[in-house]
C-alpha cells in the first residue's frame, strides 16, 4: 500500500525543518568563517606596524623579575649555594645583572602599556574575538556534523516508507504531489465506473419497460407481432 497523505505531509514538515537548518548552518559558517578571517588579518595588521604588549607580557616580566628577587634574598640574607638556580634564572648574566635586566624589562613594558593603551585595548579585544569565533567556528562544525547524521537517518526512514509498494521515491514535496495525482486518478475511475454502472442499470430499466410495453400492445393488437426492440427504437 502507499503511504497515507498524514504519513508523507510528516515527512514533508521534517523535510522542510532539515533544509532550513542545513540552509541556516552553512550561512552561519560562512559568515562566520569570513569574521575570523577578517579578524586574522587585523590582528597581523597591527603585529606588521610593531610589537604589540599586553597585560599578560607584564604579568610574565614581573613574575619573573620577582623570582630574581627571591634569588637574591635566599642568595645575599640566608647565604644559601643557589649556583644551579640562578643558571636556570638566566645563563648570560650573573644574579644581580639578571634582575636588573628584568626590573629594566618590567618597567618598559609598563611604560608601553600606559602609551598605547588604545592600540593594546584593540589588540586583546582583536583576540578575545579570534578566540571566540573559533569556538563558534568548532560548534558549527560539530553542528554540520550531526545535521548529517540526521539526513542521512531521515533518507533511511523515508525509503524504507516506499518499499512495499517498491518505489524509489523522489523528495517528500514531489512525492505529496504524485499521491495527490494518484488519488485524482482513482477517484476519476471510480467515478466511470460509477456512470458506467448506472448506465447499464437504465438501459435494463429500459429494456424491462419497451418489453413490457410490447407485451401490452401484442395484446390490444390481438395477434399482431410487436418487437421490443422495433419499440426502442
Amino acid at each position: 500500500p502507499l503511504p497515507s497523505t498524514a504519513t508523507i505531509d510528516s515527512f514533508v514538515e521534517k523535510y522542510r525543518e532539515l533544509s532550513e537548518a542545513l540552509r541556516q548552518n552553512q550561512q552561519d559558517r560562512k559568515g562566520a568563517q569570513q569574521d575570523r578571517e577578517r579578524v586574522a588579518q587585523e590582528v597581523e595588521a597591527m603585529e606588521k606596524a610593531g610589537s604589540v604588549v599586553i597585560e599578560q607580557d607584564l604579568l610574565r616580566i614581573r613574575e619573573r623579575r620577582d623570582q630574581g628577587w627571591q634569588l637574591i634574598k635566599r642568595a645575599w640574607l640566608e647565604s644559601e649555594s643557589l649556583e644551579q638556580e640562578i643558571r636556570l634564572y638566566d645563563e648570560s648574566e650573573d644574579l644581580p645583572g639578571a634582575f636588573e635586566k628584568g626590573m629594566h624589562e618590567a618597567d618598559d613594558v609598563s611604560d608601553q602599556l600606559r602609551a598605547s593603551a588604545e592600540r593594546v585595548h584593540q589588540y586583546a579585544s582583536l583576540l578575545a574575538e579570534a578566540d571566540k569565533l573559533d569556538n563558534l567556528n568548532n560548534r558549527l562544525t560539530a553542528e554540520t556534523d550531526q545535521l548529517a547524521v540526521q539526513k542521512d537517518q531521515f533518507e533511511q526512514t523515508w525509503q524504507a516508507s516506499w518499499q512495499k509498494c517498491q518505489i524509489a521515491p523522489l523528495t517528500p514535496r514531489e512525492m505529496r504531489s504524485w499521491i495527490d495525482q494518484c488519488h485524482e486518478i482513482i477517484r476519476s475511475v471510480g467515478e466511470g465506473t460509477r456512470k458506467e454502472a448506472e448506465r447499464q442499470s437504465l438501459m435494463e430499466q429500459l429494456q424491462q419497460r419497451v418489453q413490457a410495453l410490447a407485451d401490452a400492445l401484442q395484446t390490444v393488437g390481438q395477434g399482431k407481432n410487436f418487437v421490443a426492440e422495433d419499440l426502442s427504437a
